[in-house]
């Protein structure tokens, strides 16, 4: 290992500055990662260089110019966190063509190139790490460098989004409507003021693409992984969840099967005695499921500052630790060079929860569990809601999607029942 590692910052917002404090500043005295001067911040990529900034960087050392840091040949690691697809997908490229290691949070980029640009690193003979770009704070890729060395992962599962989870979580524990709490997270800065991307799903889908690119072998279509977002969930919804035993999370799931890969992200009814239930706020949590260990569950602050600069800077200092090298390049050689498939999404099994308007709680409910039991698929659970909801919730045995979504079709022509309000997943 070189005694001095010189590195090229681009972005100095949120998580610049937390990466800038702690390889300079330190957040307390006993915390300054280069204050032996192994690591040090040469060079500075930010938009508005006579910015004012919460840290002191030298006039010498900031630009607006990314040829500046891309053709130095002296910085050894470009760390990439401006973000977007463009132009970081370029400079990314850049830099590993240069044969600089690159450090990056970018889980869109990931998502949507990883695999191009993992195959530029090989061809130059360095590292792309991204151990930040799911779940923050919380080590989920640093330990599957580790588990998958002698073990194979059946399973990741989880809450991956904080934005989503703060949402859901005030609105269970309070019976809120969603827009309310959608703009209470807005101003406390949890939400963006563009908030699609983390209600519609896709922030999470882009992080399940990266971890069961890694686990499962061959890049993952990140578009094909069927996803509903939170928007639609309602009050109601969660005063019938809580009273039958379970809570709604925004869950991502990739699991082996024989015949393929189940991957999805989807609002799911977690029972509320599992441990995931329990993830509270904008926290993250994700459960491996593996032969050797079993169930492993990490939990954490999935954004903010200094959770995700340190798990960047954790990125830089495992560039010279043989160890998670050889665990990181079995990672990155199934990504690039095994295939899956994908299971079709009516070949997915689960339960499900139903909630229907209720006009006649003793005949309708009748008619729904002897309408189910006929077909087959026994009812587990139901209950009445007869006050301000107006609603008989149900929560369905196990089945695939396509036989549900038969027997509600025969539902409809053959009963008084419409379309359920509400149909989710259940854990």
């Amino acid at each position: 290992m070189k005694k001095h590692i010189s590195i090229g910052l681009m972005g100095l917002g949120t998580v610049g500055t937390g990466v800038f404090k702690l390889l300079n500043d330190g957040v307390e005295e006993d915390l300054v990662l280069g204050e032996h001067n192994q690591y040090s911040i040469e060079k500075v990529l930010v938009a508005h260089p006579e910015k004012s900034r919460e840290v002191e960087v030298k006039e010498k050392e900031i630009t607006d110019d990314p040829d500046e840091l891309l053709d130095d040949p002296g910085l050894d690691v470009i760390i990439e966190l401006i973000g977007g697809i463009k132009p970081a997908r370029q400079y990314i490229s850049r830099a590993l063509a240069a044969e600089k290691h690159v450090i990056t949070a970018n889980k869109d980029l990931l998502a949507r190139h990883g695999d191009k640009l993992l195959e530029k690193a090989a061809e130059n003979g360095v590292k792309l790490l991204f151990s930040a770009s799911v779940a923050g704070g919380v080590p989920v890729i640093e330990n599957l460098k580790r588990i998958t060395g002698t073990d194979r992962v059946d399973e990741i599962a989880g809450v991956i989004n904080g934005t989503t989870n703060y949402i859901l979580s005030q609105m269970a524990r309070e019976e809120a409507d969603f827009d309310n709490v959608l703009a209470r997270a807005q101003k406390l800065g949890y939400a963006e003021s563009d908030p699609s991307s983390d209600i519609t799903g896709r922030d999470a889908v882009y992080k399940l693409t990266i971890l069961a690119s890694l686990v499962f072998g061959g890049w993952v279509d990140w578009d094909k992984i069927p996803r509903t977002g939170i928007e639609n969930i309602s009050s109601a919804d969660h005063h019938c969840a809580k009273a039958l035993g379970y809570s709604f999370k925004l869950f991502a799931l990739a699991r082996r099967h024989k015949k393929g890969l189940e991957l999805r992200v989807q609002p799911t009814m977690i029972p509320r005695d599992k441990l995931l239930a329990d993830v509270d706020g904008v926290n993250n949590a994700v459960k491996i499921v593996s032969p050797l260990h079993d169930n492993l569950t990490f939990a954490g602050p999935g954004a903010g500052r200094f959770p995700t600069a340190n798990t960047v800077v954790n990125d830089l200092l495992s560039l010279y630790e043989e160890d998670l090298e050889a665990g990181l390049e079995k990672l990155q050689e199934k990504a690039l060079n095994d295939s899956s498939s994908l299971l079709d999404r009516d070949e997915f099994v689960s339960r499900y929860y139903l909630r229907w308007p209720l006009k006649d709680p003793e005949e309708q409910k009748k008619q729904l569990e002897e309408f189910f039991a006929d077909h087959e698929l026994p009812l587990q659970k139901t209950a009445e809601f007869n006050s301000q909801l107006n609603s008989l919730a149900a929560v369905t045995d196990r089945c695939r999607t396509e036989k549900l979504e038969n027997l509600l079709n025969e539902l409809e022509k053959k009963t008084d029942y419409e379309r359920p309000a509400a149909l989710y997943r259940v854990r």
